[in-house]
C-alpha cells in the first residue's frame, strides 16, 4: 500500500474537471467509453449521507478515485444487483487509477480506503460490480478476500458481483 499519496474526500464544492478527465482516461484504458460522471453527479454523491467520493492525490495531482455508498441508491435505469440491496452491504464503484501509474499500489490503497470507510459506516460486507473482462481486478480483489456472490448484466455488459466480509475493527485502524 502506498504511503506517499493522500486520499481525501471530494468536497462537493471542489472543481472536478481533473477528476473527470482522469476517470475518462481510466475508462478508455480499460476498453470502455471515454466518459465520466458529471460534476453534478459527483457533487451529489459527495453530499449524500452514507456516500463519499474519495480522490487519491500525489503532489496535488488527482491520480485515482473510488466511490463508497451505503445504502446503494437506486440507479436512474433498472435496479441495482440484489446483493447490493441486502442490509449491511456497502458498495464501492468508480475505482480508477491514472493509466500510466497502474501497478504501483494506488488501486490497493483506494480499495483499503473503501474498506475502512465501509467499516466506519457499519457495513458487514463491501461489494463491487466488476466487469466480467476485468481479470486483473478480479484477481486483485480475490487476493484481498473478495469472493464472487452474483452476476449482473447492464446493457451489453456483464459483471461479476464480488463481496468481502468487513472487519468492524477496520474503522479504528
Amino acid at each position: 500500500m502506498r504511503t506517499d499519496i493522500d486520499i481525501r474526500p471530494l468536497d462537493p464544492d471542489d472543481p472536478t474537471d481533473d477528476l473527470r478527465e482522469m476517470l475518462a482516461r481510466a475508462s478508455q484504458a480499460d476498453g470502455g467509453p471515454d466518459v465520466a460522471p458529471s460534476h453534478d453527479t459527483l457533487a451529489a454523491i459527495a453530499r449524500a449521507e452514507g456516500s463519499g467520493v474519495y480522490v487519491a492525490e500525489y503532489s496535488m495531482t488527482v491520480i485515482g478515485c473510488v466511490v463508497v455508498q451505503m445504502p446503494v441508491p437506486r440507479p436512474a435505469k433498472g435496479e441495482p444487483p440484489a446483493w447490493f440491496k441486502r442490509p449491511g452491504v456497502a458498495v464501492f464503484s468508480q475505482l480508477a487509477v491514472e493509466p500510466e501509474i497502474r501497478g504501483t499500489g494506488v488501486g490497493e490503497s483506494l480499495i483499503a480506503h473503501a474498506e475502512h470507510e465501509a467499516a466506519r459506516l457499519g457495513a458487514e460486507e463491501l461489494a463491487c460490480a466488476v466487469p466480467a473482462r476485468a481479470n486483473r481486478l478480479r484477481t486483485t480483489l480475490a487476493e484481498r478476500g473478495y469472493r464472487p456472490v452474483d452476476h449482473a448484466k447492464r446493457g451489453d455488459s456483464s459483471f461479476v458481483i464480488v463481496s468481502k466480509t468487513i472487519d468492524a475493527n477496520a474503522a479504528a485502524a
